[in-house]
């Protein structure tokens, strides 16, 4: 794993699905460690997204998963770092 962290505060909603799928595959090519943060305040807990984060998580060592109801990304991004 790199020296470098990135930490992604997602709200629950599907819309960018695909956009995290290739941000995921892209941090991971490049050895990034990856803090996803699943924000499920606004919109409540989304199990398909919540499956597809964790099993990021099962796959690569780099990926992390946080979730919790924080109320704004940057609320998240602080989550992702504790």
């Amino acid at each position: 794993m790199g020296n470098l962290t990135a930490v992604i505060p997602i709200a629950t909603s599907l819309q960018n699905l695909e956009n995290l799928k290739h941000n995921v595959v892209e941090a991971v090519k490049v050895e990034f460690a990856l803090i996803l943060v699943i924000d499920d305040f606004t919109f409540g807990e989304n199990r398909e997204l919540t499956k597809l984060c964790e099993e990021y998580s099962n796959m690569f060592p780099s990926v992390k998963v946080v979730k919790g109801s924080f109320g704004s990304p940057g609320k998240a991004r602080k989550a992702g770092f504790n």
